[in-house]
């Protein structure tokens, strides 16, 4: 089994919202109190791959004193895509239009910044997060189904 990660922080980068999945149906959060290095831990546990796009891994790991990629088998699926599909950009809602992943809350184009809406707002904001989770699932069986990667290819992409 394996584990989808995105995680949203402040301007100043702090992390306040940790959103994890295991497939469509089985996800959860972190946050405030639960936001833990053991926690994080927990939920990364037992899994054969941590996948996330762009550098959540590398800010988890500078935020709390964590080894992360020393533990798991980390990959990036931005560095998947980019060496298996032919786009014109690489952003994550470019790529889910590609692969005709639809998205319900776009928050990204917001003129406030993901933090000002968590504490007014912070259920959208956790949907905007379980939908990028969501996509991450996603876009890794596209890679599998259409793309035939295997774990082997998986393990090409494992992050040092």
């Amino acid at each position: 089994m394996n584990v989808f990660i995105d995680v949203e922080w402040s301007r100043r980068g702090d992390i306040f919202l940790l959103g994890y999945g295991y497939n469509t149906r089985q996800y959860g959060f972190l946050y405030d109190e639960s936001l833990t290095p053991e926690n994080i831990f927990g939920i990364m546990a037992g899994m054969d791959f941590v996948f996330v796009w762009g550098p959540d891994i590398g800010k988890i790991e500078s935020y709390f004193g964590m080894d992360i990629r020393g533990e798991f088998r980390c990959v990036n699926l931005l560095s998947v895509v980019r060496d298996y599909v032919n786009a014109r950009d690489y952003r994550l809602d470019t790529i889910e239009r590609k692969f005709g992943i639809h998205r319900e809350v776009n928050l990204k184009d917001s003129r406030f910044d993901l933090y000002t809406i968590w504490k007014t707002n912070p259920e959208r904001v956790k949907l905007y997060n379980l939908q990028d989770v969501v996509s991450l699932y996603n876009i890794y069986m596209i890679l599998r189904e259409r793309y035939g990667l295997t774990y082997y290819d998986f393990r090409r992409y494992e992050m040092n």
